[in-house]
């Protein structure tokens, strides 16, 4: 008996640390459990905050998309331009040049004008001056003249009085 007593005394405290075991893996278990629904709501959250992140992230995708085809236009359009301003630029580079040469012919033209004007003016001073002279001694041949027809006038009738 003395060993049953000590068979069920053994079994007892066998029992009684089995019931602990069994009350501490019910409070791990109790502990794992909340701390599954726990995870799991925070999977849920992080679920969601990864759907909206995927969402948003394919709504910005789609936006740089699109500012990518915009600025490529803006782009396109913009080198269009500045090669049409390169081409307007050489042509009023080459129309400039043109009008250059063409001023710098007809500062020589005009040069070569106002050479022939002072030479023309000089030759039309001295034949002015010519022609005055020409005409002062018109002026005095035709004086000389009268004069000359007057003393013949006198001489005549002086001499018609003596005859």
């Amino acid at each position: 008996m003395a060993e049953s007593r000590t068979v069920i005394e053994q079994l007892q405290e066998q029992n009684n640390e089995a019931q602990d075991r069994i009350e501490s893996l019910k409070k791990e278990l109790s502990l794992r459990a909340s701390e599954n629904t726990t995870l799991a709501k925070d999977l849920v959250g992080v679920r969601d905050r990864l759907n909206v992140a995927q969402q948003n992230w394919a709504q910005e995708r789609d936006e740089f998309e699109e500012a990518e085809t915009y600025l490529r236009e803006e782009y396109e359009t913009a080198k269009k331009s500045m090669q049409d301003w390169e081409v307007l630029a050489m042509e009023e580079s080459s129309v400039k040049k043109s009008l250059r040469e063409r001023c710098d012919d007809l500062e020589e033209q005009l040069a070569s004008q106002k050479e022939s004007y002072q030479i023309l003016s000089q030759q039309r001073d001295k034949e002015y001056n010519t022609m005055q002279g020409l005409h002062q001694a018109l002026d005095e041949l035709q004086i000389s003249m009268v004069f000359v027809v007057v003393v013949c006038s006198n001489i005549h009738t002086q001499l018609t009085m003596f005859v």
